[in-house]
């Protein structure tokens, strides 16, 4: 029990992150930038209940705002270029954020203690389950719940009218335009509502771990969260839960094989290409959400 209640936090954190992959990807582009947002969310979340006084319900709600507003900003010029040159961008984009973390510095006294973001040395002091009385059990259900809040709002958005544009931009752009839908305006909505998810997903994380910094956010974390999504299949909003699920579960049990566990995942990825290249639950052909 112990083990499960150390695992779901981590597991329900990746599950967001790669919900906000599988926004991007059901747009038809590929993001390894999408630890910017997750990073932004981190940040402001952890600065509003540490130094700002704040709870932590609007606090993450803060989080997933900073998160969209971020990749809404970005998103007005990255949205207007496609495939190769979108990844690209994205990527840069990461490595870029992280350099912007390792500048954030602002220091304030709180309870007779310095707390905030120290640059270089990261942020720690984020303790807001710790001073409320939450235990770990907790915090692992609230990780939980907000996941699982995550999967009902994006599988909600595809039965929406958006997203149902989305699916028609991902397919063809040139049609879409034809019968009056912006596949620009389409493609920025959709990255907007993925850096929300990967926001509040970065607020949990901050306060999950209580210390932050921007090795956090690192390419890695971006193409680990890729690949859980791609793993599980584009056909339903549960193929990232799907393809999280495989990875955490498959990388915790092999703990026995020390540094050859990465080793382990690339396998994983390649025999899943091979054998499944639309992934566990890529069945499907349609386009639904």
């Amino acid at each position: 029990m112990n083990q499960i209640v150390a695992i779901t936090p981590m597991f329900s954190i990746s599950l967001i992150l790669a919900l906000s992959c599988y926004l991007v990807l059901k747009s038809g582009e590929i993001s390894f930038g999408q630890q910017a947002f997750f990073g932004a969310g981190a940040y402001a979340g952890g600065i509003l209940t540490t130094m700002l006084g704040w709870s932590l319900v609007p606090a993450l709600m803060l989080s997933a705002f900073a998160g969209a507003a971020v990749a809404a900003t970005i998103g007005v010029s990255l949205c207007r270029v496609s495939g190769f040159r979108f990844t690209l961008m994205t990527l840069v984009l990461g490595e870029f954020a992280k350099e912007v973390f390792v500048k954030i510095e602002w220091r304030r006294v709180s309870d007779g203690r310095a707390v905030g973001p120290e640059g270089p040395l990261g942020f720690p002091g984020i303790e807001y389950y710790y001073n409320h009385g939450i235990q770990h059990h907790m915090q692992a259900l609230i990780a939980v719940c907000i996941a699982a809040l995550c999967v009902v709002a994006v599988w909600l958005y595809g039965r929406t009218n958006p997203g149902r544009r989305l699916i028609a931009v991902a397919g063809d752009p040139v049609l879409a335009a034809s019968v009056a839908i912006n596949p620009i305006r389409t493609r920025l909505q959709a990255f907007a509502i993925a850096g929300a998810v990967a926001g509040l997903g970065g607020g949990v994380f901050a306060h999950q771990a209580t210390y932050i910094e921007a090795s956090n956010f690192s390419l890695m974390v971006g193409v680990h969260a890729v690949a859980y999504t791609l793993l599980g299949g584009l056909a339903s909003v549960l193929g990232p839960v799907a393809g999280t699920t495989l990875d955490i579960v498959f990388l915790e049990g092999l703990r026995v094989v020390g540094a050859y566990r990465m080793v382990a995942f690339g396998s994983l990825i390649v025999l899943m290409l091979i054998l499944r290249p639309k992934g566990l639950l890529g069945t499907r052909t349609g386009g639904t959400t």
